[in-house]
């Protein structure tokens, strides 16, 4: 496990400090924890690592299928999360082919294990029980593609995995099953534009699965906290949905409804995005303070460079996330390594595939802070919020809240989503004062079952030179150093 330590000097109404060393907390290594938030972390992880093929969400679908995510395990489960056998295990450490030694070179150059020695009882551990599944449908499916819709999915489970008491019997038992999954995150308060690319010449049915997938998505949103507005364009664009207070999910679909292909050879990607940007001006009733502005780009080609255009958003704290369609080469694809916004699907018929991926992306759309100021919000139980902060100069963090189940969750690295399964530094309710290192991120998230309220502030420090010697009457303060 790589950790980056922190030293951590609270100053109190003592004279004296409290000295804490904290080490970043990654939940995938933690030997018998369960839950979706580490499915989640382990998940993630694969994914960034690149080692695999992209299997449509089957991972994440088959950790709730097998245990639901850990929660029915018993002491005999020594195949962890995944509950992956001996026989599964013994065919991913053994198995001859031209690409073994490249999963085995690859495992231990992302995680540092060497998989030809791992055995039952560290799959407990919820990556390598993670690792262990992902490798075993790979192996299964070496000559074939990843099974990616749910009924691909259903078969190979069917055929490949031992079916217990509960286990579902057929695949509609099976797409039940996962509908009962919990969300992987929910959309909560914020601003969503949809930019459609219309200048395909696609079939009646290829438009339809197009909908289809909007209405998937839009159909989970807490629609009226959230708005959402609608975009379409090819050679110019049209606002076919303008961002509005007390939007009915109703009126959302039907404007998916009336969306229709100009049959236009050409679409301006660019000048699209300025345009839809635009919409979310205060003029056009954008601008929520607090809330997340979140650019849903699909389109059939990216044109020019994909860093370009994600800087464009960037530069008004708005979060793009691209759907490219079709077998397109992506120009530029730095920013989407680092950021993880961008997703590909082979056609429309296979849109559902990355369904979930998009959806995970908008619900961790960032409220960027560029300024010193005060956020008041609400979370339902279980709920969460991330927020970016921008600012260079050295600030003061406060979170105040009438419930001690609102918990911040801090990260350092700008690549990396904090959450309660994957951290830094955890703060807990009461003032931090942190030095500039850009950008940080931190997610609120309430823990408890009921609605709290919470507000976060940031300030400027006035409290710089503080020395140990000093006493600050009151409230405490806490000064995080990173350890070089």
């Amino acid at each position: 496990m790589r950790c980056i330590w922190h030293m951590l000097v609270i100053y109190s109404c003592c004279s004296f400090p409290v000295l804490l060393c904290q080490a970043r907390y990654d939940a995938a290594y933690v030997y018998g924890i369960t839950g979706k938030g580490v499915v989640l972390r382990c998940t993630q992880l694969i994914s960034d690592s690149g080692i695999f093929r992209n299997d449509g969400g089957f991972a994440r679908r088959l950790a709730y299928v097998q245990s639901r995510d850990g929660s029915n395990l018993t002491s005999s489960d020594y195949g962890g999360i995944w509950k992956v056998t001996q026989t599964q295990l013994e065919r991913t450490v053994d198995f001859k082919t031209c690409r073994s030694s490249q999963f085995y070179e690859e495992i231990y150059k992302n995680f540092a294990i060497n998989w030809t020695q791992v055995t039952m009882e560290e799959l407990r551990i919820p990556l390598y029980s993670a690792i262990a599944s992902k490798l075993f449908v790979e192996i299964a499916c070496i000559r074939m593609q990843i099974p990616r819709s749910v009924s691909e999915q259903f078969e190979f489970w069917k055929i490949n995995y031992e079916v217990e008491n509960e286990a579902p019997n057929t695949e509609e038992e099976f797409k039940t099953l996962i509908n009962r999954m919990p969300y992987d995150c929910r959309v909560r308060v914020r601003d969503v534009i949809i930019a459609v690319d219309a200048s395909w010449k696609a079939s009646f049915v290829s438009m339809l699965r197009l909908k289809e997938f909007l209405f998937n998505m839009v159909d989970k949103w807490r629609i009226g906290d959230t708005r959402v507005g609608l975009v379409q364009f090819a050679q110019s664009a049209d606002l076919n949905l303008q961002l509005d207070v007390g939007i009915s999910v109703d009126r959302v679909r039907s404007g998916i409804s009336t969306l229709q292909m100009y049959h236009e050879n050409i679409s301006d990607v660019r000048s699209a995005i300025n345009f839809t940007l635009k919409k979310f001006l205060p003029e056009y009733g954008g601008r929520r303070n607090g809330r997340s502005k979140v650019l849903l780009l699909i389109t059939e080609n990216l044109q020019g460079s994909s860093h370009e255009v994600f800087q464009m958003a960037i530069k008004q704290n708005v979060d793009l996330i691209t759907v490219v369609i079709g077998n397109n080469k992506i120009v530029d694809n730095r920013q989407v390594a680092t950021e993880r916004k961008m997703f590909t699907s082979a056609s429309f018929e296979r849109l559902e595939e990355i369904g979930n991926s998009v959806e995970r992306a908008i619900c961790d759309g960032r409220v960027y802070i560029t300024n010193f100021g005060t956020i008041d919000d609400q979370l339902v139980g279980g709920d969460s919020v991330l927020y970016e902060i921008l600012i260079t100069q050295r600030y003061h963090l406060q979170i105040l809240s009438n419930s001690s189940k609102i918990c911040g969750y801090i990260s350092y690295n700008n690549s990396d989503t904090p959450n309660s399964a994957y951290y830094d530094v955890r703060l807990e309710p009461g003032p931090i004062v942190l030095p500039p290192q850009p950008p940080l991120r931190i997610r609120i998230k309430n823990d408890g079952n009921f609605p709290a309220n919470f507000s976060f502030i940031v300030i400027y420090d006035y409290v710089e030179e503080i020395t140990l010697t000093e006493q600050v009457p009151q409230q405490s303060k806490a000064i995080i150093y990173q350890q070089n």
